[in-house]
């Protein structure tokens, strides 16, 4: 079983491009997608098999670096031994360290998995504000250090000067990793096919951590149960407030959601948002926001949502 990581910070575009990616694979492949989503709700997982029609497979509650070893290597070998697909695509959420990742399943020394040249989805958008907060810095540098390809997304309102220095300062941090500034929505059906068969050749930076968890000061996550909304406009709204900070420092955001009757899927990171319709084959409303000190109260007022109906923990 060949084993593709599709890695990035948080909001970054991992979803997207892994929906990108399967459109682009042989029909009569066998390939599972492992989704380790941050918070206790699958919402990439819901829209990835919508979209693609794949088997999707869900690591929750944890992180597949530290805590969750067991379980995630666990997974891999039910994955294998069960449906032994010939392809693995994992999505890790967007904190954890690619390097430990890759030691995990290293470790395991397992002749039946290939471990295929990593993919880093990288939005250069906000390059500079990660690099400045200390938490963050250290993982997005070492998800870059890790990679075996850098696709940047995101890209389309940036000048090429911009793009152009902050690819430099990537190689920098990385000189062996392939760097693809534009597009890889255009690349050659044969660019994709390689993804898929190239084996890592890297050596990857692998930290073995004593305690528990690095991960304290890591942004925390509030889930909540939305109501409905009255119209667009209202919720256009509570999104400028949430890019401006009303809801506290939040890094990613992303949910469905009903207005009007209509289910709705939003997402927010980089300082934009976007939203469109959904099909909602679960009709449950969820919302997740990641960041540092969030402001409950805010939240679930402008989200119209009910403080008991969840509870939320940090990690």
């Amino acid at each position: 079983m060949k084993i593709l990581i599709v890695s990035g910070f948080l909001g970054a575009g991992k979803t997207t491009f892994i929906k990108e990616l399967t459109a682009h694979l042989d029909k009569s492949l066998r390939f599972v997608i492992l989704e380790n989503d941050y918070g206790e709700t699958n919402l990439d997982s819901q829209f990835l098999s919508e979209k693609t029609g794949a088997d999707i497979w869900d690591l929750t509650e944890g992180c597949a670096c530290c805590t969750m070893k067991q379980d995630f290597i666990s997974t891999l070998i039910t994955i294998e031994s069960s449906l032994s697909p010939e392809l693995l695509i994992f999505e890790p959420s967007g904190v954890a360290k690619l390097g430990d990742l890759i030691g995990n399943i290293k470790k395991l020394n397992y002749d039946r998995f290939e471990i295929l040249s990593p993919v880093v989805i990288f939005s250069p958008l906000n390059y500079f504000e990660y690099l400045k907060d200390k938490d963050y810095k250290e993982i997005y540098e070492e998800q870059i250090k890790n990679a075996g390809q850098i696709l940047f997304s995101k890209t389309k309102n940036l000048s090429e000067e911009y793009i152009n220095d902050i690819a430099g300062k990537i190689k920098k941090i990385s000189p062996d990793s392939k760097i693809l500034i534009h597009g890889y929505e255009n690349q050659s059906q044969e660019w994709w096919q390689d993804l898929i068969t190239n084996s890592s050749s890297k050596d990857f930076e692998i930290h073995e951590h004593d305690h528990e968890h690095e991960h304290e000061n890591l942004p925390s996550e509030l889930t909540l149960i939305p109501g409905e909304f009255n119209s667009y406009g209202e919720l256009t709204r509570v999104l400028y407030y949430l890019l401006f900070g009303n809801f506290g420092k939040i890094v990613r955001a992303k949910g469905v959601l009903k207005i009007h009757g209509e289910w709705i899927r939003f997402e927010a990171a980089d300082g934009r948002f976007e939203f469109s319709s959904c099909e909602n084959p679960s009709r449950n409303s969820a919302c997740v926001l990641i960041g540092k000190d969030i402001q409950e109260e805010a939240a679930e007022k402008y989200f119209h949502a009910k403080k008991h109906d969840h509870e939320h923990h940090h990690h």
